[in-house]
């Protein structure tokens, strides 16, 4: 197996819980208040989930959201707008991968070219992966063991999109499209985080203790979590456990050279050698059939 074959990374001991608040851009609605509307009325009216009007009083810095009078102006997030639903698209399937079509109830074998709808949940058993392709060239990639919600897919006018993901268990790999405008359409939750990005790749893993990891491979992602943001760029991570706050941004470290890598291994067993990396605790090194390591051998 040729070096172009393998793959290796460093793994960090670090963790990340965020908690974003929106943000706002051109692509925003104004509404003009007439006599006898109400915040909860506007928001039933233009909202997703109109449950979530008290971030439109925040947002518009009402100090009583039940008072609002005629001539006013009201911004709606673009974010917060109702949407047409959209879906996703298996691209990549290896192995033994489910969807749950309404995020309860049975679960159902999933076949390449399948669609994946909002309110749906995937997951995807031992030694097997999955890629969910959307309509603006977006993708998702999970890999074994991996259990994801697709809380909101949607999108409003041509094919921006607004996504929101619940990833309950396991590793993904996300390639956002860019976009123009401010407010992030890109979210992934976990039980202890939020992060959002507009367009960027960038790894997200949650474990059993409710442990999260963040690492950014391009672009930038804002993390939160307890009233804390913070901002990852390109080759940076955060760490935070369940209840605690976003540590500083930490640069990633390189990974490994391999060391006279040969052409061609012909003999059993397969030795690999690389060079150490100050820092380092621990190593992931994956074997994969393709150049983009979707299909894993090891």
């Amino acid at each position: 197996m040729g070096k172009s074959f393998l793959r290796f990374a460093t793994v960090l001991v670090m963790v990340l819980g965020f908690l974003l608040s929106p943000a706002y851009g051109a692509e925003d609605v104004e509404v003009l208040i007439t006599k006898g509307d109400t915040l909860v009325h506007i928001c039933e009216k233009y909202l997703d989930d109109p449950s979530e009007w008290p971030q439109v009083a925040t947002v518009n810095q009402l100090d009583d959201p039940h008072w609002i009078y005629p001539g006013q102006k009201i911004i709606i997030p673009a974010e917060l707008l109702r949407g047409i639903p959209s879906d996703g698209r298996v691209t990549f399937l290896k192995g033994a991968v489910e969807v749950q079509w309404s995020g309860h109830g049975a679960w159902e074998p999933l076949g390449i070219e399948g669609i994946v709808p909002q309110g749906s949940t995937v997951r995807t058993g031992s030694d097997s992966a999955l890629e969910v392709t959307f309509e603006d060239g977006s993708s998702l990639f999970l890999r074994s063991d991996t259990t994801v919600g697709m809380a909101k897919l949607t999108k409003r006018g041509g094919v921006r999109l607004f996504q929101e993901l619940f990833l309950e268990s396991g590793r993904v790999f996300s390639r956002i499209k860019k976009a123009t405008g401010k407010e992030p359409r890109y979210r992934i939750r976990t039980p202890s985080t939020i992060a959002a990005a507009r367009g960027t790749e960038f790894r997200v893993s949650h474990d059993r203790k409710s442990v999260t990891r963040v690492e950014v491979l391009q672009g930038q992602v804002v993390a939160g979590a307890r009233q804390r943001r913070v901002p990852l760029k390109e080759g940076e991570g955060t760490v935070v456990s369940m209840g605690r706050q976003p540590t500083p941004p930490a640069k990633l470290l390189s990974p490994p050279v391999h060391i006279n890598p040969e052409p061609l291994y012909k003999k059993m067993p397969l030795e690999f050698r690389f060079n150490r990396v100050e820092g380092a605790v621990a190593f992931r090194v994956i074997l994969g059939r393709d150049r983009d390591f979707k299909d894993i051998i090891h």
